[in-house]
């Protein structure tokens, strides 16, 4: 459920973050009309198949990897004429460092990256089933790590050392003042269509696949009403449950609009907790269940995973630790209804299952 509600609530605050980071430009219609037309027509898309999605995230794809080769090229040709010098100012600044800042980045760097877990959903669906999925999350993860650093770079490197900037339209735009900066005002105005047009609708159209996914498995397993497990025969798609998904992504983009503080405190919490459960999940299914001998894989690496993120969970903001805490002990409440009727609380997973998916 953590994950739902963050696919769900991420998507608003978004074309919300992207609409006033660039505010010089006219978006035609107000935000709840953008919502209404990017969750109706990814709801569509999805409705019509997997194949159609699939399809559709590639030319979406597509599209943002070329506007970032073109800045990469842009970059390096700005810094072949003297514009810029590489240093490593932008990763490491021993006045400056700070454990605090780092660890302070974190709730940004699970924002930023989230959503390669929802590989997952489509497990059933994969061709070569749970082990595709793994390499492909895995891929995807080194993949976006590559892309982001790199990005980031690149730009901070237009910045001069010290300089930072100011509260507001200033830092929303910073990077898109960049771009526009090292090749030309037309590619920030590239940047800016590409980033609240083109991204928003393929997260629209990737975070309602796989969300609806969920719903799927859990009403399949008897944690949310049967009805939510109805799949197209013609499709073979979770009708309902896409449906379920759009009318809910509806209610809360249109309602959050002017609630954007508290979509970031719910989706950071969100975020922050989905991953330690996961991190908790590991070790009692493969390392205590299992007695796993992978020790650095199933017992280490999970552990430090949980006091890095814990860390930066207890420093979050106040009203994220109390709506998410409720929201935990909500989810704590309906297990225990579960278990009290006799009903699974989850899917079994036995020690022959498909390890790889998990």
């Amino acid at each position: 459920m953590q994950r739902i509600g963050t696919f769900i609530l991420g998507r608003p605050r978004r074309l919300s973050r992207d609409r006033h980071a660039n505010a010089n430009y006219t978006l035609i219609w107000d935000e709840p009309v953008w919502i209404i037309v990017f969750v109706m027509l990814a709801a569509l898309i999805n409705l019509r198949g997997i194949n159609l999605t699939a399809n559709a995230n590639k030319i979406f794809l597509a599209i943002q990897l070329i506007v970032f080769a073109v800045f990469v090229v842009g970059a390096l040709i700005a810094v072949a004429r003297g514009k810029a010098s590489f240093s490593l100012d932008p990763i490491f600044q021993p006045a400056q460092f700070s454990w605090a800042i780092v660890f302070g980045a974190i709730p940004i760097a699970a924002l930023s990256f989230i959503g390669f877990d929802a590989i997952s959903t489509l497990n059933e669906e994969a061709k070569g089933g749970g082990r595709t999925v793994s390499k492909a999350t895995m891929i995807v993860l080194l993949a976006i790590t590559v892309i982001f650093v790199l990005q980031v770079y690149l730009a901070a490197i237009f910045v001069p050392t010290g300089s930072t900037f100011a509260e507001g339209d200033a830092t929303n735009n910073a990077f898109y003042d960049i771009a526009g900066q090292v090749i030309g005002p037309w590619f920030k105005i590239v940047v800016t269509l590409t980033s609240a047009l083109i991204a928003i609708f393929a997260n629209s159209i990737a975070s309602q696949a796989t969300s609806s996914r969920l719903v799927f498995s859990m009403a399949r397993d008897g944690q949310l009403p049967r009805i939510f497990a109805k799949v197209s025969a013609r499709r073979q798609v979770p009708t309902n449950a896409m449906m379920l998904i759009a009318g809910v992504s509806l209610v809360i983009g249109i309602a959050g609009t002017a609630e954007q503080e508290l979509l970031t405190t719910l989706v950071t919490f969100g975020a922050l907790t989905a991953y330690i459960l996961l991190h908790v999940a590991v070790i009692a299914h493969f390392g205590v269940k299992l007695r796993s001998k992978r020790v650095f894989v199933q017992w280490m690496s999970p552990i430090v995973g949980i006091i890095v993120l814990g860390y930066a969970l207890w420093n979050a903001n106040d009203n994220a630790k109390m709506i998410g805490v409720l929201w935990l002990v909500i989810g704590a409440g309906i297990a225990a209804y579960w278990n009290i009727k006799g009903r699974r609380p989850g899917p079994a997973l036995s020690a022959g299952g498909d390890r790889h998916a998990v």
